[in-house]
């Protein structure tokens, strides 16, 4: 069972990618929200960004009791948040993921954006954000970081989230629903993907495996052969093409992580399947959310450190099991 931080960030994750417009999608959190509040929101020129939030902490299971529908960032601050004592300025305060963080565009001392943190790393935080700008002036859910002392954040909606749990699974990235299957395929998915991995195994790196959708020791071995010609060619490490997962190969491997592209992501995704996780996608040369998302799952149930990067010991574990 996920704990409530960790279920409305993968949900949120599971979203980023939805554009702007009717045709896109987006209109699925102006519509839930009008349904659970009886509000009348224009789906075609409302802002959305709290109404995102919204979406992700009922979809989450997060009572109204500790965080209300809102679709005003101000209003939000002043009217709950602070009365609460909820709400944290941007100096003092270490954000959890999880929280609302708020941003103030012009230092009017009022919310203009409302997002949800994803994590902190250092002098960094990292956040999901409906309606958020992207390139050519379109708007959707966006995957973004700051500078922690950046005067744009306005401050924190500290939701006291630790000791809650959710039972809610992880949609399917992009799929619109608020219910859906977890990150662990099904065998029948599983073992199409398989054969996908196998045949791209083959066509790449002549291994002559069986193409049966059974991650078995010859496609185990195949898939570490694929990365370590991918680690001689592509980044000049010095290592034996052998199948097998040694020291050396530990040393060389290269971390990839959200937004990454390449090679190694599409060995990661296979490796991913072969372990029965759905990264949402193989051979598309992407990491996206519904790959993080099936590498944090894959890091739970490991015990690695959850972060969603796929690093040395991430690596070593999707190779030797």
């Amino acid at each position: 069972m996920a704990t409530m931080r960790e279920t409305i960030v993968n949900l949120a994750l599971a979203e980023v990618g939805t554009e702007g417009g009717r045709a896109s999608g987006d209109d699925k959190y102006i519509e839930y929200y009008n349904k659970i509040t009886g509000a009348s929101f224009d789906e075609d020129t409302t802002p959305w960004c709290a109404i995102f939030v919204t979406y992700i902490y009922r979809i989450a299971g997060v009572p109204t009791t500790l965080a209300p529908n809102f679709a005003s960032c101000t209003t939000m601050r002043d009217t709950f948040l602070k009365k609460k004592g909820y709400w944290k300025t941007r100096t003092g305060y270490t954000p959890k993921a999880g929280d609302m963080i708020f941003f103030d565009w012009d230092a009017s001392g009022n919310c203009d954006h409302v997002g949800i943190v994803e994590k902190v790393t250092g002098s960094k935080v990292y956040t999901i954000e409906g309606n958020s700008q992207g390139g050519y002036k379109t708007y959707g859910v966006r995957h973004k970081s700051y500078t922690r002392t950046t005067s744009y954040i306005a401050g924190y909606g500290a939701i006291p989230l630790d000791g809650l749990t959710s039972t809610v699974t992880v949609p399917d990235t992009g799929s619109g629903t608020t219910g859906g299957s977890s990150n662990t395929t099904t065998t029948s998915a599983n073992a199409a993907y398989i054969k996908k991995f196998q045949t791209w195994l083959n066509t790449n790196y002549r291994l002559g495996l069986a193409v049966d959708g059974s991650y078995g020791p010859a496609s185990k071995k195949g898939a570490i052969k694929a990365l370590q010609t991918c680690l001689v060619k592509t980044y000049s490490k010095d290592i034996d093409i052998d199948g097998s997962f040694g020291p050396d190969t530990k040393k060389a491997v290269q971390t990839i992580e959200y937004g990454d592209h390449g090679t190694l992501v599409t060995i990661a995704q296979g490796m991913l399947y072969g372990r029965g996780y759905d990264p949402k996608g193989f051979n598309d040369n992407n990491f996206g959310p519904g790959m993080k998302a099936a590498t944090i799952k894959f890091q739970k149930d490991k015990k690695l450190t959850q972060d969603g990067c796929i690093g040395t010991l991430t690596w070593q574990r999707l190779a030797n099991g």
